[in-house]
């Protein structure tokens, strides 16, 4: 019985797109790994493996984000299900199909206080939409016949297996195929008669109208970037990194705001966000009371608006606006970008340093951006002319989990050359597990790939320090908020196999060694000036 269970996951994964699973192996997830070991070559798949299950999901949500595609993490019973959670909400938020595979003991054994057997069923309850809970083929057939899945949502199969077996492969059964079902709908609430009477409002408007835009799936950026130069050019525009057509914006001549909040002035009375929830300030001000009077409307693949307000959202397969939206207004006196000279004025804080990478960055490399600083940092103060299309970040529930992690996994899928991560010395901490993929991610790329893990050491999280709520807090308290410490990458950077170089704020302008650059795996780590940063910031605040 095990082994047709097996098998019937296996095969629904398979026919829902599924050509990598990430496996922690365990002694009840044995049928699975025999299974996929004895087929892998039959069946066209690649296996990845882990010890740390939590760095295992993140590695096939990077998988699926870019793929576009599901891709599959399996584990044992017991709390190494439990370690699924945090991928399992980012992939929910991010509506990615990701697959969770959890073994689970006999389901005799539940609330019985056995080793290894918690009650997994419904363990993701809140961030999935389809799910089966199985332990007889009667029950994964049933499953399989009559699921109901978006494909914009994580998966979750737990199986009870009994006690697994040897194996030697003489009694594997020929390989049952499931057949591939169409994609269910999409279920959120949308009126037309509502959105019918926003496009006409705003066609007849006559107020500057703002438009967001956030992460963008690859099939609407063309269309969207398309329809953004069309624009008059008084309207604001901010466009998050992850959108993918920054570059061809600003190429095309369309002046974009920098600022977090610049684009929320004026006589606004439309706000339209296109794409995912943004990660800009601007966004979560729009609960303000003085925004009231502001209609906000979100087109985007997932069914989120990302507030509390009233609001609406239309979640289309593709981007389609009407023509007549294109509306004809004066041209208003802008303001110049004061984000230069400001930058030229502290060539020591952080997000100067960003700004000085970001040059060191080829326009066809991969640039994943990790949580929380260096994307709003990049967002600001990322090269001038130009950029990368292929800008990635995690911001379905803006944690920090996983980032090196998700990183790989995307770099797995990626055709360029080189591939970047800029992250925070406490988020790289938080996943330096996920090196473990180094030498398996180079053994399926090839030893051309460079990987560039760069780390922005400000010894501790200070964004805390800059929270109203926690700025006013005595100094002590202050440094637990921050969780500072005085740790160096260096020896984690020998640990794990990779080259190292540090780099002083004030030498990132530098050119790096030859010996640097021609490593393939490198961690650059660069200690930053606290007081040049802070003063930054209350620049910028004094500014706003």
């Amino acid at each position: 019985m095990n082994s047709y269970l097996a098998q019937r996951c296996l095969a629904f994964a398979e026919s829902v797109g599924v050509k990598h699973f990430v496996i922690c192996a365990g002694a009840r997830n044995a049928p699975w790994i025999q299974l996929l070991t004895h087929f892998q070559e039959e069946r066209g798949w690649t296996l990845w493996n882990h010890f740390d299950e939590r760095s295992a999901a993140f590695f096939a949500l990077g998988l699926t984000k870019r793929y576009a595609q599901p891709a599959a993490v399996l584990t044992t019973s017991g709390t190494a299900a439990a370690e699924l959670l945090p991928a399992v909400v980012e992939a929910y938020h991010s509506a990615l199909p990701l697959i969770v595979m959890t073994a689970d003991r006999p389901f005799r054994f539940r609330d019985t206080g056995a080793p290894q057997a918690i009650m997994q069923r419904g363990l993701y309850r809140n961030f999935i939409t389809c799910s089966v809970d199985a332990e007889s083929p009667t029950e994964i057939d049933r499953f399989i016949d009559g699921y109901d899945w978006d494909s914009r949502s994580p998966v979750h199969l737990n199986i009870g297996f009994e006690e697994p077996e040897s194996f030697d492969g003489r009694n594997v059964e020929a390989w049952k195929t499931v057949e591939a079902r169409p994609r269910a709908a999409l279920h959120y609430k949308y009126s037309p008669e509502k959105w019918q009477h926003y496009w006409e409002t705003l066609r007849r408007s006559e107020s500057i109208t703002a438009i967001v835009l956030g992460a963008l799936p690859a099939h609407w950026q063309r269309p969207v970037a398309k329809w953004v130069e069309a624009l008059p050019r008084s309207i604001p525009v901010w466009a998050d990194a992850t959108c993918g057509i920054r570059h061809r914006l600003k190429d095309r001549g369309v002046t974009l705001v920098t600022g977090e909040t610049d684009w929320l002035r004026g006589e606004l009375t439309h706000c339209l966000r296109i794409g995912e929830v943004p990660s800009c300030r601007g966004w979560r001000d729009l609960e303000s009371e003085s925004w009231d009077h502001l209609r906000i409307a979100s087109i985007a693949s997932t069914p989120f608006t990302g507030l509390a307000r009233d609001s609406l959202l239309w979640c289309p397969d593709d981007f389609d606006l009407p023509d007549h939206l294109q509306k004809e207004v004066d041209l208003i006196e802008r303001s110049p970008d004061p984000m230069p000279a400001l930058l030229d004025e502290h060539p020591r804080s952080e997000v100067a340093a960003v700004r000085l990478l970001s040059q060191k960055m080829g326009r066809d490399e991969l640039i994943y951006l990790g949580n929380s600083m260096p994307i709003r940092e990049w967002n600001m103060a990322a090269r001038r002319l130009g950029e990368s299309s292929a800008v990635f970040a995690s911001r379905g529930a803006n944690g920090i989990d996983g980032q090196i992690s998700t990183w790989l996994g995307l770099t797995v899928a990626s055709h360029e050359e080189t591939s970047w991560v800029l992250l925070g010395d406490l988020t790289a901490l938080y996943d330096l597990n996920g090196l473990w993929f180094t030498e398996q991610v180079e053994s399926f790329l090839g030893e051309s790939r460079k990987l560039r893990l760069v780390v922005l050491n400000n010894c501790g999280g200070r964004i805390f320090s800059r929270l109203p709520a926690l700025a006013t807090l005595p100094a002590d308290a202050n440094a637990l908020a921050e969780n500072r410490h005085s740790i160096s990458f260096r020896d984690h950077a020998a640990a794990w196999g990779w080259g190292y170089h540090g780099v002083c704020y004030d030498a990132v302008s530098g050119e790096f060694p030859d010996d640097v650059i021609e490593q393939r795996r490198l961690i650059v780590e660069v200690f930053l000036s606290q007081d040049d940063s802070e003063a930054f910031w209350l620049a910028l605040r004094e500014l706003s």
